[in-house]
């Protein structure tokens, strides 16, 4: 006696359950998730003046390593480098060099190569690429194309005149 059993599946019980069940899932994770918002509704919030006070020591800081520590003259140095060693992160420092300076953070590092490269002019019979790349500078290009902005002409004429 064999008999076959047929088994019917009732897919709109299935549907329903499982519906249930999901919606409870997501229930829980939003409850749990309620907490974490009461946790970080206790953060004080500081105000811009107390604020201040860090962008003044970080200005020294940068300061410090500009003109003591001549970071500048590291021709691979980026913005991220100098967050580190200022201790703040690249976003922060960015607007720092944006508003505090008025200048892009790349523009404020050419400023001081081309100052070094400035006197390297003035007290050295080094030849121009060699003036580039102890100013800090990648490429020659580079080094023309900032000191001739910076000057109104290029570092053959600069050092004859001077």
């Amino acid at each position: 006696m064999l008999s076959c059993f047929v088994i019917k599946v009732d897919y709109d019980n299935i549907y329903m359950v499982s519906s249930l069940i999901l919606w409870m899932l997501i229930d829980y994770f939003v409850y749990r998730h309620e907490s974490v918002i009461e946790e970080l509704s206790d953060v004080e919030i500081v105000p811009l003046e107390q604020n201040e006070v860090d962008v003044s020591g970080m200005a020294a800081e940068v300061q410090r390593l500009f003109e003591e520590d001549k970071i500048y003259l590291n021709p691979k140095l980026k913005l991220s480098d100098v967050a580190l060693a200022v201790g703040t992160n690249r976003t922060y420092l960015s607007r720092y060099f944006n508003r505090q300076n008025g200048q892009t953070f790349y523009d404020y590092v050419n400023s001081y190569r081309i100052q070094y490269a400035e006197n390297l002019l003035k007290s050295t019979d080094y030849p121009l690429p060699e003036i580039a790349i102890k100013s800090g500078f990648n490429s020659i290009s580079t080094f023309r194309r900032v000191f001739f902005a910076s000057f109104g002409c290029s570092p053959n004429k600069y050092r004859v005149n001077a």
